[in-house]
């Protein structure tokens, strides 16, 4: 379920990047292709693979980074809401199947634990992983692209 809501809110978000990529592509490369099959094929895109890759890039990391950042849509769905009727919101749904690494940061800096020091440790952790993630990410496909 929560993979369902985060495509359907970052859908259009891509969907738009990935429009304004094939857009910046030379029309030209389009008329050199010989048929409709050809023009999505790599070799196409040898002269102009900057734009279109340029995209898939920044797609590719901030999806990944977005991945590592979700907080709101299993807290949405577990932590019940504030509600009455004297529930105690589930931490990271049931035996923690659906725990996230800021819902963690959340709850052991303001939820139930109250340990701020812990909390920094975790946001530091995440921060550090994150940037490593994104700079091997783009260190491999800069390696591609060349």
């Amino acid at each position: 379920m929560i993979s369902i809501i985060t495509i359907w809110k970052y859908y259009g978000y891509t969907a738009v990047l990935f429009l304004a990529g094939i857009t910046n592509i030379n029309p030209d490369l389009y008329e050199a292709a010989e048929n409709r099959w050809s023009q999505c094929t790599p070799k196409v895109y040898e002269n102009h693979h900057s734009a279109a890759t340029t995209v898939i890039i920044f797609v590719v990391l901030t999806t990944i980074i977005g991945c590592f950042q979700i907080f709101e849509e299993p807290f949405m769905i577990f932590a019940g809401g504030g509600g009455g009727g004297g529930q105690v919101p589930i931490i990271g749904g049931p035996e923690n199947s659906c725990l996230t690494g800021v819902w963690l940061l959340y709850d052991v800096a303001f939820g139930t634990i109250m340990k701020f020091g812990y909390g920094s440790a975790i946001a530091y952790t995440m921060f550090v992983f994150i940037a490593l993630v994104s700079v091997g990410l783009y260190r491999i496909m800069q390696r591609r692209e060349s």
